[in-house]
Parts: structure tokens; sequence; C-alpha cells
């Protein structure tokens, strides 16, 4: 897989998510939007360095924290469809 193309979606879903945080107006929301910043942060850095299997790991633990924590509203809504596009890019990669 070309590493440019998930650093392309990677960015992606980067931009969306840090526009959704900006914009949302729900307070309990702002941690977890600061959460899913870090751990892009850190699977950017996996994929700079060439770590693919790391940047799977973190992904797989990313989806189970979509799937546990909620969020609410359009912005939300972005975001989770960025990082799915993304994700998804990343699990099919050999």
């Amino acid at each position: 897989m070309d590493t440019d193309a998930l650093q392309d979606a990677l960015s992606e879903y980067i931009i969306v998510l840090a526009k959704s945080a900006d914009s949302t107006t729900l307070a309990n929301d702002r941690p977890l939007y600061d959460r899913h910043l870090a751990q892009a942060a850190r699977i950017f850095a996996d994929l700079r360095a060439g770590n693919i299997s790391s940047a799977r790991e973190r992904v797989a633990l990313e989806r189970r924290g979509f799937g546990t924590s909620f969020l609410a509203g359009s912005e939300g809504e972005a975001a989770e469809q960025a990082w799915d596009v993304f994700a998804s890019l990343v699990e099919s990669t050999a």
C-alpha cells in the first residue's frame, strides 16, 4: 500500500476532526476530540516511520474507541465518517 495515500486519508481525517472539535457546542465531547486527535498524531508518526503494523494496532484500538464513545451532532457524524474512510484503508493494506 502506498503510504502517501494513507497519509492523505489520515490528513483528511485530522482536518475534519479538528473542524468538528472547533465547531461542536458540546463541552462533554471536547475531551473525546482531543483524544482522537492525539491518537491520529501517533498513527501519523507510525506511518511516517513506515511502521504499518503499529498503525494497524492503533487503528484497531481507535475502532473500539469510536464504538464505545459517541460524538454527537453533525460534527461527530462528519468525524466518524472521515475516520471510517481512513481506518478502512489501513485495514485493507497487506
